[in-house]
C-alpha cells in the first residue's frame, strides 16, 4: 500500500493566562504530536511528521494576516514563511479558534494556506480528506471554514470536544496508552495500515529479569539491581549503561507491564484515578504484579519516624526535598536526618544529627537578631534572588534564539534534501524539539521561582517577627509550637560531603529564612 507522507506544523495558542490554565500549551502540543504519530488511524495510507512547533500567547484581536505576522514574527511570521517556501503540507491545531481571535483572521489564514497547498487540520473537526486537490475542488471548502471558525468560539463545542477527546476517554474507551508507549512495547502495522501494540522481545526480557528474577526471586535492592545491570551490560531504554534514574522508570508503574493502563495516578487537581485493562499484551502476570507492588509498598513505608523539632526544616540540597528523621544506632538512640533520595540513587548517606542542626538553627536566628534593619536584609535577599533569576532567564532566551536560528537553517535546507536524507532531517528536528522542551521547562521553573519570591515588605515582616521573638521560642515554647514556628520560617540545606562517609562529612550548604 502506497504511503503518503505529510509534513506538519504543530500550532498551539492561548489568548490569556486564565485560558492557559485550562488548555495549556504543553497539553495542546502533546496532543498535536500524538495525533500526527497516529495519523494512519484517522487517514489510512498517510504518515506524518512534525517539522516545526509554533505557539502564540496572549494574541490580540487582529484581523489582517500581515498585521499578525508583524506582531508575532516567531509565530505567524514564521508560519507564513514556511508555507510560502513549501516546507510544510499541513497545520495541526486543537481547533480553528486557535488560529486567531477573530473570524476574519482565521478565514484569511486558512484561505492563504489552501492557496499554497497547505491543509489546516483541526483535531476537533477533522477535514474529510488530506488530498489538497480534492479540497480545492470542493465548492463548500471556504464556507466550511467560515462556519467552523465561528462555532469554534462556542463554549458548548469546547466542552463537548474536550470531553470526547480527553485523555481519560482515550484510555477508558479505546484501551490505549494516553501518550507514548512505555519501554518494552512497540507498534506493529499491518498491510492495511492498522496499528496494534505488541511486545518488544529484547526489552521485555530485561523487564522480566529486573522485576521477577532480580527484585522478587533474588531479593535485590534497586542499587544492587543497577550495579548488576551495569556489570552485565544489559540493554537499557536509552542504549547507555543503566543508572538509578532509568531503573526507577521501570518500577514507577509496574501495572502497565501486567496489561493495565493508569491515568491520574498522581493528580495535582484531585482528578479520579482511571485503571483499565489495555489492549496491549502483558509482560508479567497479575500474581507477579501483586508480589512486586506489595514489596515496593513495604520498602517505601516509613515506620513510626521519631518526632523532631526540625521536621520540615532540614532539606537536602541535592534532591531539594525534606529529609526524614530516623534513630541512629546508639544507646540511648540519637535522632538524626537522612535523605531517602540520595541513598536510593547511590549518592551516599549524609546523616546529620538533630543536636548539631538545632545548634546551627539557634545560632542563625541569634545572628539575625543582631541586624537592626530587617527590611534591609529582606531587600538584599530579594535583590540577589531576582538578579540570579533574571540572568538565568536571559540565558534561556539567548539559547532559544540560537535554537531558532538552527531550526530555520535546517528548514531552509529541507526542500533541497533527497528522499534518502528525510530520516536524517526528522532526527535533527526531533533533537531541536527536545532542546526546545528543555528550554521551555527551564523557563517555567525560573518563572515559578520568581513568582514564589514574596514581596520585600512581607519578607521584612517575617524577619521582624524573628527579630522580636529570638531565643524566647527556644526557651519558652512547647516542642510542637517550636516545630510549627521553625518549619514556617526556616530552611537548612544539607549536602553530602562524600560517598560512604558519615555525619562529620555532611555539609551545611546554606540557611534560608522563608
Amino acid at each position: 500500500m502506497t504511503q503518503s507522507h505529510i509534513r506538519f506544523v504543530s500550532w498551539t495558542a492561548v489568548s490569556s493566562r486564565a485560558q492557559a490554565e485550562k488548555e495549556s500549551l504543553p497539553d495542546q502540543r502533546r496532543l498535536n504530536h500524538e495525533f500526527v504519530a497516529d495519523l494512519a488511524r484517522h487517514y489510512p495510507g498517510y504518515t506524518g511528521a512534525i517539522v516545526a512547533d509554533l505557539q502564540v500567547i496572549g494574541s490580540r484581536s487582529i484581523v489582517e494576516l500581515s498585521t499578525a505576522a508583524e506582531t508575532y514574527p516567531d509565530a505567524y511570521g514564521e508560519l507564513l514563511r514556511l508555507v510560502r517556501a513549501g516546507a510544510v503540507d499541513a497545520i495541526v491545531c486543537r481547533s480553528r479558534d486557535r488560529l486567531g481571535r477573530t473570524d476574519a483572521l482565521i478565514v484569511t489564514l486558512e484561505r492563504f494556506c489552501l492557496e499554497h497547498g497547505v491543509i489546516v487540520v483541526p483535531r476537533q473537526s477533522l477535514p474529510v480528506t488530506l488530498d489538497i486537490k480534492a479540497l480545492r475542488d470542493s465548492e463548500g471548502a471556504g464556507l466550511l471554514g467560515v462556519i467552523e471558525s465561528h462555532f469554534a468560539h462556542s463554549a458548548v463545542r469546547r466542552i463537548v470536544n474536550e470531553h470526547e477527546r480527553g485523555m481519560i476517554e482515550r484510555v477508558a474507551k479505546h484501551k490505549q496508552f494516553p501518550s507514548h508507549l512505555p519501554w518494552g512495547y512497540k507498534y506493529h502495522y499491518s498491510e492495511t495500515g492498522a496499528r496494534t501494540v505488541v511486545i518488544d522481545p529484547p526489552a521485555a526480557a530485561v523487564i522480566r529479569y529486573i522485576l521477577v528474577d532480580l527484585f522478587l526471586d533474588e531479593d535485590l535492592g534497586r542499587v544492587a539491581i543497577t550495579q548488576r545491570l551495569q556489570a552485565e551490560r544489559q540493554p537499557s531504554p536509552s542504549g547507555k549503561l543503566w543508572d538509578y534514574g532509568a531503573l526507577r522508570k521501570v518500577f514507577r508503574i509496574p501495572d502497565r507491564y501486567a496489561g493495565y493502563i493508569l491515568v491520574n495516578r498522581v493528580s495535582k487537581n484531585a482528578r479520579p484515578l482511571t485503571r483499565v485493562r489495555g489492549d496491549h499484551p502483558a509482560i508479567i502476570t497479575d500474581a507477579e504484579l501483586t508480589r512486586i507492588q506489595t514489596k515496593i509498598d513495604a520498602l517505601t513505608t516509613q515506620h513510626d519516624p521519631p518526632f523532631s523539632i526540625l521536621a520540615g526544616v532540614v532539606w537536602c540540597a541535592v534532591a531539594n526535598q525534606p529529609m526524614y528523621t530516623a534513630h541512629a544506632s546508639h544507646n540511648p538512640p540519637i535522632t538524626h536526618f537522612r535523605c531517602y533520595y540520595c541513598e536510593k540513587r547511590g549518592e551516599g548517606r549524609h546523616n546529620v544529627s538533630e543536636k548539631r542542626l538545632l545548634t546551627i538553627a539557634r545560632l542563625a536566628i541569634q545572628q539575625l537578631t543582631t541586624n537592626a534593619d530587617a527590611r534591609e536584609v529582606a531587600r538584599q535577599m530579594h535583590a540577589a534572588d531576582a538578579a540570579r533569576i533574571d540572568a538565568e532567564l536571559d540565558g534561556v532566551a539567548a539559547a532559544r534564539e540560537r535554537l531558532l536560528a538552527k531550526e530555520r537553517r535546517l528548514l531552509h535546507t529541507y526542500v533541497h534534501l533527497p528522499e534518502t536524507q528525510l530520516d536524517w532531517f526528522d532526527a535533527q528536528m526531533a533533537t531541536f524539539q527536545a532542546e526546545r522542551k528543555r528550554l521551555d521547562d527551564a523557563e517555567q521553573d525560573l518563572l515559578a521561582q520568581r513568582a514564589a519570591i514574596e514581596s520585600a515588605e512581607h519578607s521584612a515582616d517575617n524577619l521582624a517577627a524573628l527579630h522580636a521573638l529570638g531565643d524566647r521560642m527556644f526557651d519558652e515554647a512547647t516542642p510542637a509550637q517550636l516545630q510549627a514556628w521553625l518549619s514556617g520560617c526556616l530552611r537548612i540545606y544539607v549536602r553530602p560531603g562524600g560517598k560512604g562517609r558519615k555525619d562529620r562529612s555532611a555539609i551545611i550548604e546554606r540557611i534560608e529564612f522563608v
